[in-house]
């Protein structure tokens, strides 16, 4: 089993990452200067803990959402499934005008897809599914 609030944890480090990767790279392409602070990426890594079902030991392993298989999603709470696949479904997309999809969309739709999916292949990892993730949206928004 997981440990889900140091998976929490991890997971808010990983997109808290990605937001501010994403800010500085849109800073970076709308000014024209190249000083220090408009260079600066954040980069985090907080590894979560794992426990084995057979015993009490617990092992560091790096479970993003990157490298999540569907059998690590689908042991997740379902309260922690939608953040996760509005990362992965958001991942180096670029919509037009900055848009995204939001988590109401992403709650409602499309985790319930994946959820599916991976239910019929369990060994497969999450971010394989990112091109599905895309076409459901493209065709029902």
């Amino acid at each position: 089993m997981m440990n889900y609030k140091t998976f929490s944890i991890a997971l808010l480090t990983t997109l808290l990452a990605t937001t501010c990767t994403y800010a500085a790279s849109v800073q970076n392409s709308d000014s024209q200067s190249n000083n220090a602070q408009n260079n600066a990426v954040l980069t985090l890594d907080a590894p979560t803990t794992t426990t084995s079902a057979a015993g009490s030991k617990s092992k560091e392993s790096k479970t993003t959402p990157i490298h999540m298989s569907c059998e690590d999603f689908l042991a997740l709470d379902t309260q922690a499934q939608t953040p996760v696949v509005f990362w992965v479904s958001n991942l180096d997309t670029h919509y037009k005008g900055g848009d995204y999809v939001d988590e109401q969309q992403i709650d409602e739709f499309v985790t319930p897809m994946v959820v599916e999916e991976c239910n019929k292949a369990p060994a497969t990892k999450l971010i394989d599914l990112k091109s599905k993730m895309e076409q459901y949206v493209k065709k029902h928004f």
